[in-house]
């Protein structure tokens, strides 16, 4: 009967013997592919659902090879528990660590510079991951390259050569945090560039570059000498960056596999 008002229409014969008027048979018939498309519907958004779950969207670590060492073993571990995802590397150009978090273009981000609780809102997390020291890298015509130990000291004149990008905003902070601990100003010689392959080729002279201690020693600079600068203050700590509110329950589990040399 409330069919029956609703649309307007005369669906079921009344009397001692119900049955159905034409116009009730064929909206029997709609009826039935209704319901079969509303449960598809369901089933469909339910698998999206699941889906969109499932996968694990990390910033693309190009610029740090000790993280991409521990990405690698948070998959591993997290495979090892039962656990799966699909574990997507996202590009966040033009974005901090925390701009790509809050914007919803990655699960988990990076940063050099474990951000304090002013800074973290909006229901974001920052996990500190490991720690490590800069060491210098330099041509070996560079008159540093000779010094037997390097200090701080030694660097207040030297233009050092860093990325100009917004992705690497963290890493020119962390260095302007060890350089004020140890009251000195840096001298940066900004280079914009796409991809840390494109920083490394070109050999500086007069410059120095600044890396991690596990970026030092890989193959990717065989003819640049390598030193550790010396003193208390030389070490920073790499944080994951995450949602505490992230549907996704693989995230805050993969940054706890991620954590390593704290």
């Amino acid at each position: 009967s409330e069919l029956e008002r609703e649309a307007g229409i005369k669906l079921i014969v009344h009397g001692k013997d119900l049955r159905l008027t034409p116009a009730g048979k064929i909206f029997l018939d709609e009826a039935g592919f209704i319901v079969h498309h509303y449960n598809e519907a369901i089933k469909n958004c339910k698998a999206a659902e699941r889906s969109a779950a499932s996968e694990l969207r990390i910033q693309d670590p190009v610029t740090f090879e000790p993280l991409q060492r521990a990405i690698r073993n948070a998959i591993t571990r997290l495979f090892e528990t039962g656990e799966s995802a699909d574990i997507a590397l996202i590009s966040t150009q033009g974005y901090t660590a925390l701009e790509a978090v809050e914007n919803n273009i990655v699960d988990i981000a990076f940063t050099f510079r474990c951000p304090d609780a002013s800074e973290i809102k909006n229901g974001i997390r920052a996990v500190p991951l490991m720690r490590d020291r800069l060491q210098v890298l330099m041509s070996p015509e560079n008159a540093l390259a000779q010094k037997e130990h390097l200090r701080f000291e030694d660097l207040q004149d030297t233009p050092i050569r860093v990325p100009a990008n917004k992705v690497y905003d963290d890493w020119r902070n962390v260095i302007v945090d060890i350089f004020e601990q140890n009251e000195m100003t840096p001298n940066f010689s900004l280079r914009v560039i796409q991809t840390i392959n494109e920083f490394s080729l070109a050999s500086p002279r007069d410059e120095v570059m600044l890396v991690a201690t596990d970026n030092a020693n890989s193959d990717r600079y065989p003819n640049f000498v390598r030193k550790e600068i010396d003193g208390l203050f030389n070490h920073f700590i790499l944080c994951a960056i995450l949602r505490e509110d992230n549907p996704n329950p693989v995230a805050p589990l993969f940054s706890e596999y991620m954590k390593m040399n704290l």
